[in-house]
């Protein structure tokens, strides 16, 4: 029997190893002076080691992930446990889907890191996951130290507070709405793509320059011509001081311009659509795009499903208000939902799986995403339902039965006619209005949670964070000469603030310059399937072949308008409030702002009530031991503002290696199997996990086990020995590099028993 001692350095007080590859405190040599004779059928044993971790943690596939979560708070059994967060009952009540975060995404499976690194790679995977318009880019994750410098865990802010003009430039709502004139739309895209946009529409002011905003038909086209303009989503804040507002300018749209014609004639005007969208890696592009082979269509989307699609509006749109110039009927074969000429409609794109018309065959049809009239005249908030405001005075009396305001026929109450339309969201709320040619506002439709629950429309939820303008005209039919080129121009946008830029997707001026706003860069968004765009939730599924998950939150009970919160069992509607109700942003004031019902919050573990979230497992290094939810409370101490979230460490982190290391002898004879690399090892011995528990998670550590595990040299012969090769690493036989300083291993050999 005979101990052998073995170390990579002679002062066991140096915490710097030696850089030589034979003397580094995870890989090391002993040299014999003279040759050591092993008896034959010997074995061999750890008897104990002593190591220096370095305060850095190795970071393994099992705490690389946690989750993201923005939404109303699940109970607890049914109890909110004192949390008024918590609104509601399970997931299939909520808005929102948690979002996986991989730390260190596409890096190799181990990462070493100190508590710095891993607090700035935590701050940069939430900021480019949390792709909500007033989140974006603006998660902050700092140290938590004590007065004297002690290293507590970490402290997270997600700042959402938007600001009055007198306010930090990169907080004010982004208002500027980029030309569309064809050399700076050909500018844009050379500049992008380094080619020419063939096909493309690039409308101008008469006088030749760029139009801001302004989507035109010169010509007579086969198809539908639609557009999405570059710019940040429409902002989250709908309040009275800050007003997430689209606005649209339909007047050349509906009027006739033929000269001695009545002002209406529809013969002279065309279908027409504005609203808002959102992404999709569907054919979408950064300004005009015609024909149906560049429709905005998620992958879970097919435009002629259900009663309600007509064909011209080939594209997935979340909500808008369109017309058409002659009587037409929905769904197939035209036996849906009739339209008559003029008429002013709000649609959706919403899952309804009462509705099983249309030409998608396929039971996963029912469950799709479906083009819906929303019966606005039924609709309590509307200035166009019984008693409503628009109706009477110098205009049309209130028809019986009510029925939508229609263009070509009807006079509003001021003695005007439609020339604008507006949308104002509010969180997950979407309050469209009209203005008159007189310039009288009136309300197509509010939310308002004492409706019934088909009174409203859907909630913008998760898939929705990310709105865009969007604008569609069909001019197919216009038979009056010179009646052809039509316009709808946007007249406000509200975009969220300039933080959102992504670099590399910035405007430039006329002459190629890059545009400013505020003094600062602007940008906004790009099809995500080409580089540089900006990726939203759901389009960053989409790419992923994962859109069946965008799919199952529109269809959850609540927002499906074929469920029986919306319809009882005979099919009729249910006369009840919607019982999850939307959440939006209180106050005026930009420092008194706040979600009432909505909050983010980490899911840091495999969680029952929040999913899915499988893989969850960062609680330790973070620094919140056995909680595998952590809520956000309102911060005010940083901008005042209401809707600033703040979270901290609850625990000092167990800021150690969370892989396990073990040690391995190079150059001997003995032999084990790892079964996670599937191969035979050299491995002797597992340094078991409280070694590595150290409170600081640094320092020199020993281990002496309580029962040494001997394994056989196979030698049937003596073993002459030289050296000593020895090697401490992980369970993929990778170097512990969080390894310091001096090593010592002492090892028994004896003969075998």
């Amino acid at each position: 029997m005979s101990l052998v001692v073995l170390s990579n350095q002679q002062s066991e007080s140096e915490l710097l190893g030696q850089e030589s590859s034979i003397f580094k405190p995870y890989s090391f040599r002993n040299a014999l002076s003279s040759t050591l004779t092993i008896p034959r059928n010997s074995q061999i044993a750890l008897q104990s080691a002593k190591i220096n971790l370095d305060g850095s943690v190795m970071i393994g596939g099992d705490s690389k992930v946690f989750y993201l979560y923005f939404g109303q708070g699940i109970k607890f059994n049914g109890s909110t446990h004192g949390n008024s967060w918590n609104t509601i009952d399970d997931m299939e009540q909520s808005t929102s889907v948690p979002i996986r975060i991989n730390l260190f995404d596409g890096v190799s499976p181990t990462t070493k890191v100190n508590s710095n690194e891993l607090g700035e790679a935590v701050e940069k995977a939430l900021r480019e996951s949390f792709t909500h318009p007033q989140f974006m880019n603006r998660v902050e994750v700092q140290p938590k130290l004590t007065a004297t410098g002690d290293f507590q865990g970490y402290e997270f802010a997600f700042r959402a507070g938007i600001l009055g003009n007198g306010g930090a430039a990169a907080y004010q709502l982004n208002n500027y709405i980029p030309p569309t004139g064809s050399a700076l739309a050909l500018l844009q895209w050379q500049k992008r793509y380094g080619g020419v946009a063939n096909g493309w529409l690039y409308p101008a002011n008469p006088d030749g320059t760029p139009a801001a905003g302004k989507f035109s038909l010169p010509i007579l086209f086969g198809s539908t011509a639609s557009v999405t303009f570059n710019v940040p989503p429409l902002a989250n804040v709908g309040t009275t001081n800050l007003k997430a507002e689209c606005e649209y300018d339909i007047t050349e749209a509906v009027l006739g311009k033929v000269a001695g014609q009545p002002d209406i004639d529809p013969t002279t005007t065309v279908k027409w659509f504005c609203g808002l969208g959102r992404s999709s890696t569907g054919r979408q592009g950064d300004q005009v795009r015609q024909g149906a082979r560049n429709n905005i269509n998620p992958s879970y989307y097919r435009y002629n499903n259900g009663s309600d699609y007509l064909q011209w509006l080939k594209f997935f749109y979340d909500v808008g208000v369109f017309m058409t110039n002659e009587n037409q009927g929905g769904g197939s074969g035209g036996g849906g939902y009739q339209y008559l000429a003029g008429d002013m409609n709000v649609g959706q794109c919403v899952c309804d799986t009462f509705d099983n018309a249309g030409n998608v065959r396929g039971g996963g049809a029912r469950f799709m995403p479906k083009m819906k009239v929303y019966p606005y005249w039924n609709d309590p908030t509307s200035s166009f339902t019984a008693g409503g405001s628009a109706w009477g005075g110098a205009g049309t009396a209130e028809p019986n039965p009510l029925r939508p305001f229609n263009l070509f026929t009807d006079v509003l109450n001021d003695g005007g006619t439609v020339s604008r339309v507006m949308f104002r969201v509010n969180g997950e709320t979407c309050k469209i209005l009209i203005e008159s040619t007189a310039r009288t506002q009136y309300i197509i439709c509010d939310y308002d949670d004492t409706n019934d629950a088909h009174q409203n429309l859907k909630p913008l939820s998760q898939d929705c964070w990310n709105l865009y303008p969007m604008m569609a005209m069909n001019n197919q039919r216009v038979t009056a000469a010179g009646s052809r080129q039509k316009s709808l121009t946007i007249t406000r946008f509200s975009g969220a603030n300039d933080n959102f830029r992504v670099p590399g997707n910035e405007w430039v001026n006329a002459d190629g310059t890059l545009a400013t706003h505020n003094g600062l860069p602007a940008g906004g968004w790009n099809d995500p399937s080409l580089p540089g765009g900006y990726r939203d939730w759901n389009a960053h599924l989409e790419q992923n072949s994962q859109g069946e998950a965008v799919q199952g939150l529109m269809g959850r009970p609540f927002i499906n308008r074929g469920s029986l919160i919306y319809r009882d069992a005979g099919g009729g509607l249910v006369a009840a409030p919607n019982p999850v109700k939307y959440g939006n942003v209180t106050g005026n004031d930009p420092t008194d702002l706040v979600y009432n019902l909505q909050r983010p919050a980490l899911i840091l573990q495999d969680s029952n009530r929040y999913t899915p979230t499988p893989e969850a497992s960062s609680a330790q290094i973070l620094g919140f031991k056995n909680i595998p939810v952590q809520n956000t409370e309102i911060d005010q101490t940083a901008t005042g503002s209401k809707v600033d979230w703040y979270m901290s460490s609850t625990s000092v982190p167990n800021f150690v290696s969370t892989k396990s290391i073990f040690v391995r002898l190079d150059n001997f004879t003995q032999e084990s199997v790892n079964a996670f690399r599937g191969n035979i090892s050299k491995i002797i011995a597992h340094l078991p996990r409280f070694v590595q528990e150290a409170p600081s998670g640094e320092g020199a550590m020993y281990l002496e086990p309580a029962e040494r595990v001997y394994l056989d040299l196979n030698n049937s012969d003596v073993l002459r020995v030289n050296s000593f090769d020895v090697s401490l690493v992980y369970q993929d036989e990778t170097y512990a590099t969080s390894l310091q300083g001096s090593t010592i291993i002492v090892l028994h050999i004896r003969p075998k028993e």
